[in-house]
């Protein structure tokens, strides 16, 4: 049965259909001759990762439906990896920096998160 055409019936079927959460993914005719859509797919699952539509490759008056869920996983980008080039890191200099820090500084204080910010600080100038 077309949902294009007997509106009254249509509309109870997509009714009874919208009742248990099915939604169609198309509105447009899937046979051309009599402009009718005798096809659908419904789906429960409503987001903005998912892509429907008519295929039209001209074989035949009759156009077969697709429906293309997107994952997760292609819109989601890699988190970038940052890594430390150790190949030139001198365990002297290193350590020469560690001796020539000034620990007291932070023992004195009483707030850690004052403390963090002035380590941090200290470190990367």
């Amino acid at each position: 049965m077309s949902l294009l055409g007997h509106r009254k019936f249509a509309h109870k079927i997509l009714s009874c259909l919208q009742s248990f959460a099915l939604l169609p993914t198309s509105d447009k005719p899937t046979h051309i001759d009599s402009a009718t859509q005798i096809d659908n797919i419904f789906i429960n699952e409503i987001d903005d990762y998912f892509s429907s539509g008519n295929v039209d490759y001209g074989i035949t008056d009759h156009f077969p439906q697709c429906l293309i869920k997107h994952s997760f996983c292609q819109l989601i980008q890699p988190p970038k990896i940052l890594l430390r080039d150790y190949s030139k890191f001198s365990e002297e200099i290193f350590l020469q920096e560690l001796s020539q820090f000034k620990w007291e500084m932070l023992l004195s204080g009483d707030d850690i998160n004052i403390i963090i910010i002035i380590f941090l600080l200290s470190i990367t100038n």
